[in-house]
């Protein structure tokens, strides 16, 4: 259902055996550069982009006051290129040649300890001019300082990253760095080659300084950077003979048990959404045609372009009630924090058609808020869910109860999903109640953390939607929980998370989390990383144990950052994990892998609702949670999910 993200390994990989099938020298290469340079051009066509929104000026006469630079019309495009020694060095010289012979004027600046020889001659053969210390021609000059200016004397410009690529580690050295600072001061658009340099492929981790790109031209497959982090920019996939190869390599290693990341970018930028992407690339988001289950001809999609999503049947059937639907209970919000209660049930009655049911001290608010809501003072007065929502505005120490019961059996009479957020998540990484010295009710002396070993051992499934600071307080409680099983690889991968000085790799991370657990655990943020354990009925090679299933969401937005959007996200989810177990029916389990393709398409359609509670008449601008949770099923029917 999602797209693949290969690590920089499976990459290389693929490219071995096609480029030693390349019938000329640099075949792969050259394919590679006409993508950058339709990507280039393409970015050029779209309305908004820095790049393209400057007249020219009365005073303009065509020269762009530069020594030994031919003299440009105002009229014409320009681009500039910042080349490593590498092949992505290549890569962008030759894109360079491709526009010149499209009629765009061009200059490179080598900032490698080599150039890439072919690459080069094939620039300057074109017309493109080399400056700055590799240039041939001493007057033929250009400085970062000159970019304003340079920039100012064409209709649109743009600088192609082509520094380090998928191999490079660490920050940009001083030179690209400050031809890249330049670029942004003068505002010039940058288009990446293969990963923004300074970024590294496989984590997303960005060091400083680092390429802010506004498109990224990737081959073959995504990498999971393009997911992991934003300032990649839109990323667009081109084929260049790639595509097969890197679909087998995904194959293969998926076979031999090793863990392929997917991925999906869940908002298009407003600009591109209606402009059709050059031939033949793809991007990380859904296609609202294939979403639909036809392509953009009305007929039903071939193999070649099977749907991102399936198409799902929004209203109710026509024997569907209340109940069948999937009814989700919502343990949320107190005294201190009803709002907390308001807006998780709101996302949840507009999620589905189905009964919401909540249990809490807020149950005036909530049901003076919505009408429908039937509600209780608690959970073992509640009536039968599919699906149980705790944490959101609750209190630690309420929520402890609150999860012991339910983890226990002793709330409820029988063992369902149960998504636990916030102060949810927060009471989990509580210690035994005897060895901090409190009441011993619900203690077990040879356990640290109870509820992280209730959580371990329960019969159904657990969904765990921490942010950033919960999910160091669930990894510092999995390290020190003795009845928690880690992996040497797997207790490294937790320990630097509990560095809060710098960034971590996330996937690692949470899959340690999720396998440790046995659990969905979904970790918020621009770009959500939600993962699950591989069905115990795996039939892969490697022990079923020791798999996991990852996807990265991409927001594409950040229009969901405003306080109480967690709390609509948990109850949305909640909402349509009760209805994947309502339509699967009363006697079926569902496997983790399914509820966490449902709580990923959570994440998919709350970006979609906050981009829709962000967008006025007037352009976009600052919305906020009870907005978000009003523009579910605007989502819901753009996405058809």
């Amino acid at each position: 259902m999602f797209h693949p993200l290969l690590p920089v390994e499976a990459i290389r990989a693929a490219e071995e055996g096609v480029i030693a099938s390349d019938s000329f020298p640099d075949e792969t290469m050259q394919k590679a550069a006409t993508a950058v340079a339709d990507t280039v051009q393409w970015l050029s066509t779209l309305p908004g982009v820095p790049g393209n929104d400057r007249a020219a000026g009365p005073d303009d006469n065509g020269a762009h006051g530069l020594s030994g630079l031919s003299q440009e019309k105002p009229s014409s495009p320009a681009v500039i290129i910042v080349a490593g020694s590498g092949g992505n060095g290549g890569d962008a010289l030759y894109a360079g040649a491709v526009l010149v012979q499209r009629g765009w004027h061009a200059v490179a600046v080598c900032v490698g300890s080599s150039v890439h020889e072919r690459a080069r001659r094939a620039f300057e053969k074109s017309g493109g001019v080399v400056v700055g210390k590799n240039g041939e021609a001493e007057e033929a000059d250009l400085s970062p300082e000159e970019l304003v200016q340079y920039r100012a004397r064409f209709s649109s410009c743009f600088l192609i990253d082509g520094v380090t690529g998928i191999g490079g580690h660490g920050p940009l050295r001083d030179e690209p760095a400050t031809w890249i600072a330049a670029a942004a001061d003068a505002e010039i658009p940058v288009v990446a080659v293969d990963i923004p340099s300074g970024i590294d492929a496989d984590t997303g981790i960005a060091h400083t300084p680092h390429v802010v790109a506004a498109a990224t031209v990737t081959f073959g497959a995504f990498r999971r950077a393009h997911a992991m982090n934003s300032d990649c920019g839109v990323v667009l996939q081109a084929d260049c003979g790639l595509r097969d190869a890197c679909r087998s390599e995904c194959e293969k290693r998926e076979a031999d048990g090793e863990l392929v990341a997917s991925g999906v970018r869940a908002v298009t930028p407003p600009d591109i959404r209606q402009i059709a992407l050059p031939d033949g690339m793809v991007t990380l988001a859904p296609d609202a045609a294939k979403v639909r289950g036809t392509d953009a001809r009305g007929e039903a999609p071939g193999a070649a372009s099977s749907a991102v999503w399936p198409a799902m049947a929004l209203e109710p059937g026509a024997h569907d009630d209340k109940y069948t639907g999937g009814v989700v209970g919502v343990r949320a919000g107190s005294p201190e924090y009803p709002g907390a209660a308001v807006l998780c049930t709101t996302a949840a009655v507009r999620a589905t058609s189905a009964m919401v049911r909540f249990a809490g001290k807020s149950r005036d608010a909530v049901v003076a808020a919505h009408p429908e809501i039937v509600a209780a003072d608690d959970i073992a007065s509640s009536g039968r869910v599919q699906a149980w929502v705790v944490g959101p505005g609750g209190g630690v120490e309420r929520n402890y109860d609150d999860l012991h019961g339910l983890l226990s059996g002793s709330e409820t009479s029988h063992a369902c999903p149960i998504l636990i957020d916030a102060d949810g998540v927060t009471a989990l990484c509580q210690p035994s109640k005897n060895k901090a010295g409190s009441d011993e009710e619900h203690a077990d002396s040879d356990e640290t953390f109870p509820l992280i070993h209730a959580v371990k051992n329960y019969d159904g499934a657990v969904i765990l939607t921490p942010h950033q600071g919960e999910f160091r307080r669930v990894v510092k409680a999995v390290l020190a929980e003795p009845s928690v099983e880690l992996s040497s690889e797997e207790r490294e991968a937790l320990t630097d998370v509990l560095n809060q000085d710098s960034d971590y790799p996330r996937i690692p991370a949470v899959s340690a989390v999720t396998r440790a657990l046995h659990c969905v655990v979904l970790l918020k943020g621009r770009s959500t990383v939600v993962a699950a354990p591989a069905d115990r009925s795996s039939g892969t090679l490697a022990d079923a144990s020791s798999q996991v299933k990852v996807c990265v969401v991409d927001a594409g937005c950040s229009w969901a950052a405003t306080p109480g959007s967690g709390d609509v996200l948990s109850g949305l989810a909640g909402a349509l994990v009760a209805e994947s177990v309502g339509h699967a029916g009363p006697d079926t389990e569902l496997p983790l892998s399914a509820l966490m393709e449902t709580v990923v398409r959570a994440a998919v359609i709350h970006a979609s609702a906050a981009d829709i509670a962000a967008e006025t008449e007037d352009g976009y601008a600052p919305t906020s949670a009870s907005v978000i949770a009003e523009a579910i099923p605007r989502a819901r029917a753009r996405l058809q999910m």
